[in-house]
C-alpha cells in the first residue's frame, strides 16, 4: 500500500532504494536537516541575546526575566 501512495518513502526505506551516494542530496534528508539546523540556530541566537543583550534593541519582557538588575 504504502509502495504507491508515498514513493519517496519507498525509495529511503527499501534496502535496494536509496544509495550512500543520493543521501545527502535526497530531498527529504536535506528537509530534516535544514529544519534541526534552523532550529539550532534559533537557539543560540535566543542564548547570545540572553547572555550579550543588543543595547541598540528592546529587551524583551522574556529576556528581562534573565538578566540581572545591575545589567539593565
Amino acid at each position: 500500500m504504502y509502495k504507491s501512495l508515498f514513493p519517496d518513502f519507498r525509495h529511503a526505506y527499501e534496502p535496494d532504494g536509496l544509495t550512500v551516494d543520493e543521501f545527502d542530496a535526497f530531498g527529504l534528508t536535506v528537509r530534516t536537516f535544514r529544519q534541526f539546523s534552523g532550529s539550532y540556530q534559533e537557539l543560540v541566537a535566543l542564548v547570545r541575546d540572553c547572555m550579550l543583550p543588543n543595547l541598540d534593541m528592546p529587551v524583551t519582557r522574556w529576556a528581562a526575566a534573565f538578566t540581572t538588575k545591575a545589567q539593565r
